[in-house]
């Protein structure tokens, strides 16, 4: 029975496997109708306008979605520059979704360094065979498609390899950023800088009800910080007959955490809770809590609650993200 079960698994995704590569076909080949009378100039200034004629012409044909058929395009299209990693979705090896988490953890990886040509001037005096040039030259120019091909095809390899370990997909997707990062140490840093100089940001928004939302661009190693923070705190203080969400319970660790004027306590109203009643050991874990997210001391508390206090002045009031 389980063999059974298996045999249908890989049957439907190779089936999917083949809907998905025959979608980007029916998607290229409106693209290619809309900027086929065009000229070269008003080609570039149409394209937007191409994408989305492909877009809708898939999700025209096979009866989908616009926001399912976009995907199923982009997903075809990276896959024109993966063939390793299409043979193996085709064979129906990986399912579309861990598919796509390998296309896009690879779209980042470096392109192989081209052939640099040398810079001496041929010898005009000693007599050259043209045709044989012209076989240099091209052997050198097979020689460095070979050469990129493969530097392509070890790094599909590794994805393969990495791609069939009992992993997660979310672990998949941080061994092949990994991977990447190992492949140009350097490119991967200025990458990084780049992306930080473009998107980090913090934004407090006013929502309904007296709450705000707080959105935030940060480093990772600050967002998993914060988020062991979180449930560490909430591991300490609630237990699980608390009446809140758990959304609820991130709000309030994160309004003490952030030194706020809040305190998670549990709410469960029971005698005997064992994180009620441990007030002396929750104090030490929120102590703790809080040294690992702001290391000041209480003179830069001070300091940066008077500074707040000088931008709500000038600003207006500050909301709080879940009020208690």
């Amino acid at each position: 029975m389980a063999d059974a079960a298996r045999d249908l698994v890989r049957l439907s995704r190779q089936a999917e496997a083949r809907a998905v590569l025959l979608a980007f076909r029916i998607g290229q080949a409106a693209y290619d109708e809309v900027l086929f009378a065009l000229s070269a100039e008003r080609q570039m200034m149409v394209r937007n306008q191409a994408d989305k004629a492909a877009v809708g012409e898939i999700s025209l044909q096979l009866g989908m979605s616009r926001i399912k058929a976009g995907t199923w395009y982009k997903l075809g299209d990276a896959l024109q520059r993966r063939p390793k990693i299409r043979l193996a979705y085709l064979a129906g090896e990986l399912s579309t979704h861990r598919m796509s988490v390998m296309v896009h953890a690879l779209e980042s990886a470096p392109e192989p360094s081209p052939v640099v040509a040398s810079d001496t001037a041929p010898d005009t005096e000693t007599p050259v065979d043209p045709d044989a040039s012209i076989g240099h030259s091209q052997a050198d120019d097979l020689d460095s498609d070979r050469s990129a091909d493969e530097e392509s095809g070890d790094l599909e390899d590794r994805a393969l390899e990495l791609s069939s370990h009992p992993s997660t997909d979310a672990v998949l997707r941080d061994e092949l950023e990994a991977l990447v990062i190992s492949l140009d140490p350097v490119a991967a840093a200025e990458t990084r800088e780049g992306f930080a100089e473009t998107w980090q940001n913090l934004t407090i928004t006013n929502d309904s009800s007296g709450h705000a939302n707080i959105d935030a661009c940060v480093p990772a190693e600050h967002g998993v910080a914060l988020r062991e923070q979180i449930a560490a705190l909430i591991a300490a203080r609630v237990c699980r007959n608390d009446r809140r969400t758990i959304g609820q319970q991130r709000v309030a660790a994160f309004v003490e955490l952030a030194r706020l004027g809040g305190r998670l306590v549990c709410t469960c109203g029971g005698d005997g809770c064992r994180v009620g009643n441990a007030d002396s050991q929750a104090e030490a874990d929120s102590g703790t809590a809080r040294h690992r997210f702001d290391r000041s001391d209480e003179s830069d508390g001070r300091a940066i609650r008077m500074a707040r206090a000088n931008r709500s002045k000038r600003h207006g009031r500050l909301i709080s993200c879940c009020p208690n």
